[in-house]
């Protein structure tokens, strides 16, 4: 159908060739003729200019991280605790707040306590339920839970410096201390106290007192 005084087919090859189109005499950018007296038209491009945007079906998870921060990252290659130990205690503060990848605990477990996971997050009193949850979907710790798992890293660094052997740190926070009445290093760190108690000890055996 092709209405009197416009000529269909040379419109489109206007159209198509320039980019814009003349409707009721009038060039201007083509959108949609939805009052152009070329009916004919309308069909073929009503579609293309009144799609709408579609929103993204999945969710899009966000994750709060202070900026340019040097943040931890799952790394099966590198040492867990290196990292965070590289950095000045303000950017330990700011990674405890933004939290550690879930995944660090098994690291901890396996690579510097060789021991099971549970056991870890026992002596942590985690919930295992939870943090296994966490570690499978990808969830970042608390910043209750990252705090722990940074002093775990405090003081393996520090039992390191002292006895001067990463392996010999690991079995030392392993290991029942009679000056904590009987309790393990590692049982100490779910409490800031505790963490105080340990930390003070490493002090007075790298200067030999009291031992």
């Amino acid at each position: 159908m092709s209405t009197p005084g416009i000529d269909n087919h040379r419109f489109l090859r206007q159209f198509h060739s320039r980019g814009r189109g003349t409707c009721n005499g009038v060039s201007r950018p083509y959108v949609a003729p939805l009052h152009c007296d070329t009916p004919a038209l309308d069909w073929r491009y009503m579609k293309r200019s009144t799609t709408r945007l579609q929103r993204p079906t999945h969710r899009i998870r966000r994750t709060s991280c202070a900026p340019d921060l040097p943040a931890y990252e799952h790394n099966a290659d590198d040492l867990v605790a290196n990292r965070f130990l590289a950095l000045g205690p303000i950017e330990q503060a700011l990674q405890i707040r933004s939290g550690f990848d879930a995944p660090v605990l098994e690291d901890i477990a396996s690579k510097v306590l060789h021991i099971p996971l549970r056991e870890l997050l026992a002596s942590l009193r985690m919930s295992r339920n939870a943090i296994t949850r966490k570690i499978r979907l990808g969830v970042r710790l608390t910043t209750s839970e990252s705090d722990r798992v940074a002093r775990i890293f405090l003081i393996y660094g520090q039992a390191g410096e002292v006895l001067d052997d990463a392996e010999l740190a690991a079995t030392w926070l392993l290991r029942p201390n009679i000056e904590l009445r009987g309790e393990r290093p590692l049982n100490m760190m779910d409490t800031q106290p505790g963490f105080d108690r340990v930390r003070d000890l490493l002090l007075r055996i790298e200067r030999g007192v009291g031992l």
